[in-house]
């Protein structure tokens, strides 16, 4: 390598790793030992969020709280909410679908649609026969 060379050390596992390395000169001469510490992160948080949200049926004016908690061991958090706020909207009959999104500091993201169902809605669903 000259002066100015990059060089690149290929990782294809996420997790944490200690670099360390030495500079040398024209004379050979050469630095301390230079280290640094990195995590590669490639997958997005984990989240959780109220049970029951996901497929539930809700009275007309219910106030169900809409709270998403995330976890990410190796780069940290970097947002975790519901896209609608804090509340699940059920001042309306029909389906509401609401949007759980987690990012890590990492830039992954993770992203929930549920759906809920307020009074007076009506879901169609399809039956399916079991063969025997």
């Amino acid at each position: 390598m000259t002066s100015g060379s990059e060089v690149a050390v290929p990782f294809t596992t996420e997790g944490r790793y200690l670099l360390e390395f030495l500079v040398f000169d024209a004379d050979m001469g050469f630095s301390t030992l230079i280290r640094r510490s990195i995590a590669l992160d490639f997958t997005a948080p984990a989240i959780w969020y109220p049970d029951g949200i996901d497929g539930g049926e809700f009275p007309r004016g219910y106030e169900q709280a809409l709270w998403a908690s995330c976890e990410d061991l190796l780069s940290g958090v970097d947002t975790c909410a519901f896209d609608e706020g804090e509340w699940l909207p059920t001042d309306v009959p029909g389906e509401h679908t609401v949007t759980a999104r987690g990012t890590d500091d990492a830039g992954n993201e993770v992203v929930r649609v549920l759906l809920g169902l307020g009074a007076g809605a009506t879901i169609l669903t399809r039956r399916t026969r079991l063969s025997s």
